[in-house]
This record gives structure tokens, C-alpha cells and sequence, in this order.
């Protein structure tokens, strides 16, 4: 959630993969890559780190295209919305302004992938994020979990959320001083964690070569325009699609930096315990209880049924950039039900 986005979005004119390219609704144009191995940018094989990327024309759009990488781990990154990373379009009504458009891109994506690569459809799918996927996360599961109950298109088999900072209620308190993300530390930066190298590799030719990307093309990670076009969805309500994925047994992991301002823990945990659905009291009466890593304490934990609640310590607004070890051991433990 980047109250202060410096760039424009990816709006551009008649740009592509390739100078030639057409949009085809629909349609996913996807190549190898292997720049991550032939860098040496890590000790890790091209299998362990990449095999496709490519873009996903979106077919309720006039020229969207998202941007994605689908990773050997089985791993999918997908630049969203239209307008961010090296998703792009060459139509200013292709920016999405609420999480109906935002799910129902995201929906037909994985739609148009799970039928190019039917060998993952019956794997287990996981939502993760942080920041302001407190929005995306319950609108996408919803999308999916409604379609699913339908029997609408390919069955995506849903599995346990994970959402960090949630500002699904936004009642995370947003102060004068909303642009701190870690009340321990000045802000410095626009973004306040420095994503600097990371905008610097992906705005590399070689690159953008690799993951078949135009060299005019820049890497937008926080885009003023789908900012601006987002402003009236700050406010909405997500939290009023979770309670419908619990009575359906799909697990929620809300988790929040213990040092994090801009949604810190109080005010998450608050709108967790008063969200209302059949295992309300039970949870609101558990006992937090000791999250450990390695055998040191790294959080509290509280949990019912369905639905957890940790708080990370010494960690701000990204967990896994201030606590590394203990996001991954988080998610491990998540993802095989040992939270």
C-alpha cells in the first residue's frame, strides 16, 4: 500500500513482446527464459528458478495485457493490475478503478493458464500477498470460490489464504505519519523499503529480452495512474466475502508486523475478532500462543477452526524483508497445515 506512487502506469501506444504483435483476447503468448542461470545472479539452476514468462491478453479489455512468470516451484508471479509492473495497455479504459474488475482479470487469467497447462489444474492453489492484497486476495478467493460453487469454467482448487497488513476494513489507523511503514524507523525513500535493485534487474535488456518484454517498456512497481484510478476502492469492504470461504473450510492466515504503522496490529486484529461468522466467540476466547522459529520466539499466534491471526516481531510493513527466516518458516508451516 504505497500512499505515494512516483511513476505512471504502463499506458502505452501499439507496444508489445514484438513490434508486430496483435491482441488477441484471450490469448497467452509465452517463451523460456533462463536469464536468472546465465547471469550467475544465484547458485540456484535455471529448473529451480524459472521456465516461462510471458503475456495474457485480457478478454474484457480493448488492449490490456498482463504480464506473468511461471516459475519451476510451481510458483506464478502476475504483474496486476493492468497498468503495473509490465502489464500495459494501450487504452486508458483498461485501468480497473474496484476489485471486480481487478478479480475478474485475475479470474480469467488463471483460466486461460489452467487450460494451456492442464497438468496443473488438479494442484493444490494458494493466494498470497501483502499490503494491499488485504483487497485483492478476498476479492480474487471470492471469485474463484462463487465460480467454483457454479461449476463455472475449470475448478481451481482453492486452498488456505495468506494476506499480510490486511487492509481489508482499513481500520489500521492511517495517521499524519500514514507514510511511516515501521514506527521504529524513519521513512526513507518513497517506497520506504528500497526496491531499487530489483527495479534495476527487471529494467535490464538482457532482462527484459528474456521475459519477452519490449526494451521501451519500463518496470512500474507503484504506478500513479492505477493509484489515482483506485482511490474510491481504498475504502470498500472486503472483509464481507472472508466469512462466506470460512463456513467453507478455506483457511484465512492474517499476518501483520508487530512494528508496522500504517496497518498495525491493533487495528487488524480488531476487525478479525469482529468479523462475524460461526466461529466468531471461539476464536475472539483462544489463546495466543507462542510462534516460534529455530526454537526463539518470532510472534503470537492466535487461531480457531479455520481462520489465524499472527503478529510478527521485530518486523514492519513487509515481513519478509524484515524477517526473512521467519515469513518463510510461516509459510512452509502454512502451506502443510502445521500452523
Amino acid at each position: 500500500m504505497n500512499l505515494f506512487p512516483r511513476k505512471s502506469g504502463n499506458i502505452i501506444r501499439e507496444r508489445g513482446i514484438s513490434d508486430n504483435d496483435v491482441f488477441v483476447p484471450g490469448s497467452i503468448v509465452e517463451k523460456k527464459f533462463s536469464f536468472l542461470a546465465a547471469n550467475s545472479l544465484s547458485g540456484a539452476s535455471v529448473q529451480e528458478l524459472g521456465h516461462h514468462a510471458g503475456y495474457y491478453s485480457l478478454p474484457h479489455t480493448k488492449a490490456a495485457r498482463y504480464n506473468f512468470t511461471k516459475l519451476a516451484s510451481n510458483l506464478i508471479y502476475v504483474d496486476q493490475p493492468t497498468g503495473t509492473g509490465f502489464s500495459y495497455s494501450s487504452d486508458d479504459s483498461d485501468i480497473r478503478n474496484d476489485e471486480v474488475g481487478v478479480s475478474n482479470d485475475l479470474y480469467d487469467f488463471l483460466q486461460a493458464f489452467f487450460k494451456q497447462h492442464p497438468q496443473f489444474v488438479n494442484n493444490d492453489f494458494y493466494i498470497t500477498g501483502e499490503s494491499y492484497a488485504g483487497h485483492y486476495i478476498p476479492a480474487l478467493a471470492s471469485r474463484i470460490h462463487q465460480a467454483n460453487k457454479q461449476k463455472q469454467g475449470i475448478l481451481i482448487n482453492l486452498k488456505p489464504l495468506k494476506v499480510e497488513t490486511s487492509v481489508c476494513l482499513l481500520k489500521c489507523y492511517v495517521t499524519k505519519y500514514s507514510k511511516y511503514y515501521d514506527i521504529r524507523k524513519k521513512c526513507e525513500g518513497s517506497l520506504c523499503y528500497d526496491f531499487s535493485n530489483a527495479e534495476k534487474l527487471l529494467n535490464e535488456k538482457t532482462v527484459k529480452k528474456a521475459l519477452g518484454v519490449s526494451e521501451d517498456l519500463e518496470y512500474v512497481s507503484c504506478s500513479t495512474t492505477v493509484y489515482e484510478a483506485m482511490e474510491r476502492d481504498f475504502m470498500a469492504n472486503l472483509e464481507v466475502g472472508i466469512p462466506a470461504l470460512l463456513e467453507d473450510g478455506i483457511r484465512f492466515l492474517a499476518y501483520v508486523g508487530e512494528e508496522d504503522l500504517i496497518c498495525n496490529w491493533l487495528g487488524n486484529i480488531r476487525w478479525v475478532r469482529a468479523m462475524e461468522w460461526s466461529g466468531q466467540k471461539e476464536f475472539k476466547e483462544a489463546p495466543a500462543v507462542q510462534f516460534k522459529v529455530n526454537g526463539e520466539e518470532a510472534g503470537s499466534l492466535s487461531s480457531h477452526g479455520p481462520l489465524t491471526f499472527l503478529k510478527v516481531y521485530k518486523a514492519g510493513h513487509l515481513v519478509p524483508m524484515d524477517q526473512p527466516e521467519a515469513a518463510l518458516d510461516m509459510l512452509t508451516r502454512w502451506m502443510q497445515g502445521k500452523l
